[in-house]
């Protein structure tokens, strides 16, 4: 019986000490919740990071970038963009938003990236 298949959260700068302490503790979890005949762990789950709010020019988000390149456990990089806070006062999905065709036309590109951005997530898990 497995509890956790996977555990999903973003990684900022600023919470590179909560990266160590959240693997350590599922770490810990692991060895913690286990099936006492079998001696294995209830607890099989990978632990991803999403990149959130990359922007394109500021030091600390290429830093970022650089930090996360080649880290597996990163399954994509979210751009920060304006249209995730107006989705959510909106009360209205980027998918939804996708089908406005003006707000489409205007912001095909990044639709287009982050439909991409999301299918690879998909994937990955």
């Amino acid at each position: 019986m497995c509890l956790l298949k996977q555990i999903v959260t973003h990684k900022v700068l600023s919470t590179f000490i909560v990266y160590i302490h959240l693997s350590e503790r599922l770490e810990e979890f692991k060895t913690e919740a286990f099936d006492f005949k079998t001696r294995a762990s209830y607890v099989t789950a990978k632990l991803f990071f999403l990149g959130n709010m990359i922007k394109h020019n500021t030091n600390s988000s290429k830093e970022l970038i650089r930090s996360l390149k080649n880290d597996k456990s990163v399954l994509a990089m979210i751009p920060h963009k304006e249209l995730f806070n107006r989705s959510t006062l909106d009360k209205k999905s980027l998918s939804y938003m996708m089908s406005d065709k003006e707000l489409y036309s205007r912001d095909s590109k990044f639709f287009k990236e982050i439909d991409f951005t999301f299918r690879k997530i998909t994937d990955k898990l």
